[in-house]
């Protein structure tokens, strides 16, 4: 699910440092954590039976922390897809964003780009504790739901930091407001 809505921005790889203002969510994708954790959950039920996979949580969780990273990587391609997309734009398309400093950085001759490599390109998650509840029956109020949702989140953090790296461009984990993707 995409959704646009608020982030805050961490560090500019690209120069800005911890400037806010002239930058921006670029492209955000939503990962909806319960349901994932209800089909590993089910898929395991149906190979192994109800009554193994409750016996063997790890297995459980393992699953699921393979099938989240997964996931994690889908969005990073739909994330640089979306932004090459978007750097291919003129920049008469949002002529406004360059020339009033909602995005800052812009270089004429070198494209939109110059600019949009400030912003952030989100993964976002919903509903961890619900998630916990699948998988484990309780959620992050419980030292043994707060063990795995600090596993969860330092998964989301690692792949983020890699992208970084990897791209030079500003990936960021938040928590979405989920008005618009769950019941």
């Amino acid at each position: 699910s995409t959704m646009g809505c608020r982030t805050a921005n961490g560090w500019d790889v690209n120069g800005m440092g911890q400037k806010k203002d002239g930058r921006g969510n670029i492209c955000p994708v939503t990962i909806i954590m319960p349901t994932l954790a209800m089909i590993v959950k089910m898929d395991m039920i149906e190979k192994y039976g109800e009554e193994v996979v409750r016996e063997d949580e790890s297995h459980l969780i393992d699953r699921f922390i393979y099938y989240l990273d997964t996931k994690i990587h889908e969005a990073k391609d739909q994330l640089i897809e979306r932004f090459e997309w978007i750097c291919s734009q003129d920049a008469a398309a949002a002529k406004f964003m360059y020339e009033n400093g909602v995005m800052e950085g812009y270089i004429p001759e070198e494209g939109i780009r110059s600019a949009l490599k400030h912003g952030t390109l989100a993964i976002g998650n919903i509903g961890l504790a619900e998630t916990l509840q699948i998988l484990i029956g309780c959620d992050h109020t419980e030292k043994k739901g707060m063990d795995l949702a600090k596993r969860i989140y330092q998964l989301f953090k690692d792949r983020c930091a890699e992208f970084k790296e990897e791209y030079s461009l500003n990936f960021g984990v938040y928590n979405t407001p989920a008005e618009n993707l769950c019941y």
